[in-house]
């Protein structure tokens, strides 16, 4: 009786150990799941004819608080309350992913994108700093 005990402790131990590794998986396919959905979002439409058409939107977390996805989108069509739920929570998951990790040494602060209006379609250009 006592050697059933042992192996169900230790079937519960390792089902145990497997639960993060699952849910870090499980978090990055959300991740690439929301990349695809933010995309389709805001779609391949012609959306801008100049640059104060296109903007930026940050979303992410790099353990120090600071964006670590941009993607351009236009202020011509109304996208932007859905863009702002899927970047909410696209920075919840990778913030939880990150949570267990311990914080970077060294946190350099992140030069946000410049918004591009290219071939009609607003996009994230280089950053100026």
């Amino acid at each position: 009786m006592r050697d059933v005990a042992v192996v169900a402790g230790a079937a519960l131990a390792v089902a145990l150990a497997a639960v993060p590794v699952a849910r870090a998986s499980d978090d990055a396919e959300d991740l690439a799941r929301l990349k695809q959905e933010i995309h389709g979002i805001i779609g391949d439409e012609v959306d801008c004819y100049n640059i104060v058409h296109c903007l930026v939107m940050s979303m992410g977390d790099d353990g120090c608080g600071n964006p670590t996805y941009f993607v351009g989108y236009s202020n011509r069509n109304s996208i932007k309350a859905a863009l702002e739920a899927k970047a909410a929570e696209y920075t919840f998951i990778e913030g939880e992913m990150r949570r267990a990790q311990p914080k970077p040494a060294s946190c350099k602060p992140v030069v946000v994108p410049q918004p591009i209006c290219h071939r009609n379609h607003c996009s994230v250009g280089e950053p100026i700093e």
